[in-house]
């Protein structure tokens, strides 16, 4: 057995020690009969071990702020062009002007997905009857989907269990996989929403019979600013991770390319 416990050194300072148990056992009554063990000093390896944590923060900081900057700076560098050719020629173009407010909006849903990620979660955990909060974000979508001659179809078993949750940070993460699902399909495609019940959690699938996702591709869906859409920022899908994980749910992804997509989504019961 190996045990790690602090060790009080008798100038009243602590070691950190590490032991590996054997127990001693007599060979004719099969009993134990004493312990042996062996104990090293660990200090040094558990600073080592900190050091090397907060280097990969780090770098994991590092990276995240590279990917901001570098997607801020596109619709900036933009904004910064036309604002020069207005100063240049006296004159303000409407189209170009909407170009520019188009970018500035980019830049900050941006900024606004960025500070929900970093945002501490503390969720207002309250009762949901979640078919029904499902159908008010389908309604919502639906609408959308028609004026591109898109559809969604919602399939819900009868006598759904209520759940814990929050109910505005869940409406967001359907939004953001049902939205996803409609940008993935073509004209005339349908998204199928299914909702069904097990003994233990609330289970839902987003279906949709789009392009599909390239197997080495999708283990990078959900990581910051990496998107399959050409003006996707990745920051909605890694923001639904966070929410789900925060009410011990889980999301899983199936592709095909040329098929389409499922995303799995399950919640406990409350």
């Amino acid at each position: 057995m190996l045990a790690t416990y602090r060790f009080r050194h008798k100038d009243g300072t602590y070691i950190w020690v590490e032991s590996n148990l054997r127990s001693v056992i007599d060979e004719q009554t099969g009993k134990i009969t004493g312990m042996i063990a062996i104990s090293r000093d660990i200090r040094s390896r558990l600073e080592q071990d900190k050091l090397l944590h907060r280097s990969e923060k780090m770098a994991v900081v590092g990276q995240l702020a590279a990917a901001v900057a570098h997607e801020i700076r596109n619709p900036l560098t933009s904004v910064k062009g036309f604002i020069q050719l207005f100063s240049e020629t006296k004159q303000c173009n409407e189209e170009y002007m909407n170009i520019v407010l188009n970018e500035l909006d980019r830049v900050e849903d941006i900024i606004f997905e960025f500070l929900t990620l970093a945002r501490s979660h503390q969720e207002k955990m309250e009762t949901i009857k979640i078919d029904e909060l499902l159908k008010q974000v389908i309604q919502l979508l639906q609408t959308q989907a028609i004026l591109v001659n898109k559809e969604i179809n919602f399939l819900v078993e009868s006598n759904i269990p209520p759940v814990k949750g929050d109910s505005n940070k869940l409406k967001q993460v359907f939004f953001n996989i049902i939205q996803n699902a409609l940008d993935a399909i073509d004209e005339k495609g349908v998204v199928f929403v299914r909702l069904y019940s097990n003994d233990s959690r609330v289970c839902m699938e987003f279906i949709d019979n789009g392009c599909g996702i390239p197997e080495n591709r999708l283990e990078s869906v959900g990581e910051p600013f990496y998107s399959t859409k050409e003006k996707g920022t990745g920051m909605g899908l890694m923001t639904s991770y966070k929410i789900i994980e925060n009410h011990k749910g889980k999301i899983d992804i199936d592709s095909t390319v040329g098929e389409g997509t499922t995303v799995s989504v399950s919640l406990p019961l409350s």
